[in-house]
């Protein structure tokens, strides 16, 4: 928000303005102004200062009437128009952002700001190409514009030029050597191409970046370190700096006889993605008698038979990609929801804000994000008890519901291509023992890959079998295992195919080998669904604990190890008998059939319970705890 130009204010006015808005005394700044203002009404810098007033107050709707006053009194006024984009941008309202920001450039096309904005407004409608020349601009127009860096940088990571973006976050920290956003991202970034020989100490930032000062992405963190409490205080200070709660509106439940329960679902992803393929099964379960289904999808639509699917399955579905926070707050409302529930918490393409409006009397935070939103939106948080144990409960700022296998759902229709693969249509050995890992590259640190490669050295015609996910970390991971001395044919990787012929490939792997940080999520879904089975390492915080989760639940705890030495062990002990292997291949078939993991219905079940549970709480005016479904 800027406030220049003073139009004939007296000096002591501007001091008095001036001092209370550098001490953030935004209440005693706000009854000065109203005072003062009455001598002064045709002034367009103090209604400038008003509206910034407002903005940082979190009153948006007169912000939006105090600068559209500005520009009234001042049309030349570029940064009226600047401030007036800042606020629809924020509210999602993409197309008033643009037109106000074109205003604000046909007024000073030299307007290194207005640039920057205008890019960031394109770069929220996924308009790549547009978004990075505006930032381009803004730089060339103000070569040390950090805003600008930063955001050049962060649109290059959306598109996958992966190289690019860790260029242009370096170039941010050599502005700003300080500043956690960037460092983090940078960090993150380094991990998704397999980077372990950066300047970077990870151990020496991670106690610093996102704990004070400015706030970070916490997602970004999650694959760096194990530990929940610092993942709650970074979750915590994103929370209060980037999101305000912006609304007091609380609804109480509207009770009436044989009335159904409205539940709404809010995500990017429905359409082929991870989060889908869990929960269809639970989509496709709900009960109908009792629950109205509402999806609202504000992901760009890509149409496919997944996204038909959801529709199918859904008393009603939204398509709001492209509407502003307030009209989907208005929908919501017009519905009379009762249950909200989050898919995305601090992940890719999030519109978690919208939950700071109160879209429903209950707020939910489900299965997107692993960990806690440290914000004051949510009231229930969906775990288990492998993931939260008492011991780690104090790091959650929601209240929790336990429910009584594992958190994760699962869809026991899901189709493995019935087309037979061999081992060489990728490009594996047909006589090797294939270990495999399918993670996301960026979920794979030195700890790991050091085990793995000690692991081939005493397996002998062994391979890994990894996941490529972008050329760099291919790159990176082949030269790491010639460091350690093996051959680097003995990885390959997996190109992406499709959901369903991933499950079928998982026939030629013979064991699952987990990360540490961040488990495998879906994937170890996929991985046990196909019959593989999966060892993995019990952490800390909620990323690091899904595989054991699973695994619990499908009733193959002497999978779970609890230190990197015992990791190491099982995995040689199964690779070197094969005999047990097998007694462990055969029993993950028969659990499949009777152990909770890959019962929807079930599941299902549990689930409603906990809705209605909470539903009936909130009718009765019960303060929300934590909940124990049995």
């Amino acid at each position: 928000m800027t406030t220049e130009n003073k139009n004939n204010i007296p000096k002591d006015i501007i001091q008095k303005i001036t001092q209370l808005f550098n001490e953030n005394n935004f209440e005693d700044l706000e009854k000065y102004l109203n005072k003062i203002i009455r001598n002064y009404p045709n002034s367009f810098f103090l209604h400038n200062v008003i509206g910034t007033v407002f903005f940082s107050k979190g009153n948006l709707s007169n912000a939006i009437k105090s600068f559209k006053k500005v520009t009234q009194l001042n049309p030349k006024y570029s940064d009226a128009y600047n401030n007036l984009a800042v606020i629809y941008q924020k509210i999602g309202d993409h197309k008033n952002s643009i037109i106000s920001l074109k205003s604000a450039l046909k007024i000073d096309e030299n307007y290194p700001e207005g640039h920057n904005n205008l890019g960031v407004t394109y770069k929220q409608i996924e308009e790549f190409a547009l978004a990075i020349e505006h930032f381009k601009k803004a730089i060339d127009l103000k070569p040390d514009f950090f805003e600008a860096f930063n955001n050049l940088a962060s649109t290059f990571q959306r598109i996958g030029k992966l190289d690019l973006a860790i260029k242009f976050y370096e170039k941010t920290l050599k502005i700003k050597p300080n500043f956690s956003q960037s460092l983090s991202q940078l960090l993150h970034l380094k991990r998704q191409i397999c980077n372990w020989n950066d300047d970077f100490n990870i151990e020496k930032h991670c106690d610093k970046i996102g704990l004070t000062g400015d706030a970070i992405q916490p997602f970004s963190t999650l694959s760096l370190e194990d530990n929940p409490e610092r993942q709650m205080l970074r979750s915590i200070q994103f929370a209060n700096q980037k999101f305000r709660q912006s609304s007091n509106f609380v609804r109480k439940i509207i009770s009436s006889e044989n009335k159904k329960i409205k539940v709404g679902y809010f995500s990017s992803d429905f359409q082929s993605h991870a989060t889908l393929y869990l929960m269809m099964g639970l989509l496709k379960s709900h009960n109908k008698e009792i629950f109205k289904i509402y999806i609202y999808s504000y992901g760009k639509e890509k149409s496919d038979s997944w996204r038909k699917l959801v529709k199918d399955n859904a008393t009603s579905f939204y398509d709001v990609a492209n509407y502003s926070n307030e009209k989907i707050l208005k929908l919501a409302k017009e519905e009379e929801l009762d249950i909200a529930i989050d898919l995305k918490g601090y992940t890719q393409n999030t519109r978690i804000e919208l939950f700071g409006y109160r879209l429903a009397p209950i707020q939910i935070s489900y299965l997107g994000y692993p960990g806690t939103s440290g914000s004051k939106y949510f009231d229930y948080l969906i775990a288990d008890k492998v993931l939260i144990p008492n011991e780690y409960r104090k790091y959650y700022t929601e209240k929790i519901i336990f429910l009584p296998n594992s958190y994760q759902p699962n869809d026991n229709t899901r189709e493995i291509s019935r087309f037979k693969t061999n081992r060489e249509e990728f490009y594996l050995p047909s006589d090797s023992f294939v270990f495999c890992s399918f993670n996301s590259n960026y979920k794979i640190s030195i700890n790991e890959f050091d085990i793995w490669m000690r692991v081939l050295k005493k397996i002998d015609n062994s391979v890994l079998w990894l996941l490529k996910s972008n050329s760099w970390a291919e790159i990176n991971l082949k030269d790491e295992a010639k460091k350690r001395k093996i051959d680097e044919n003995r990885l390959i990787f997996a190109e992406k195919v499709s959901p369903e012929k991933h499950l079928e490939r998982h026939n030629h792997a013979d064991l699952f080998l987990d990360t540490f940080n961040y488990n495998a999520h879906t994937t170890a879904s996929d991985a046990l669904w196909s019959g593989l089975p999966v060892v993995t390492k019990i952490g800390k915080q909620f990323a690091a604990r899904v595989a054991s989760s699973l695994l619990t639940a499908i009733g193959l705890p002497e999978l779970i190890t609890k230190n990197e030495s015992d990791y190491e062990k099982l995995i040689i002990n199964l690779g070197q008998n094969r005999q047990n292997l097998e007694q462990i291949k055969n029993k993950l078939k028969q659990n499949s059939q009777t152990y909770p993991l890959f019962d929807t219905k079930l599941y299902t079940n549990k689930f409603e319970k906990a809705l209605r549970t909470i539903y009936e709480n909130k009718k009765q005016n019960l303060d929300a705890n934590d909940l124990i479904i049995n």
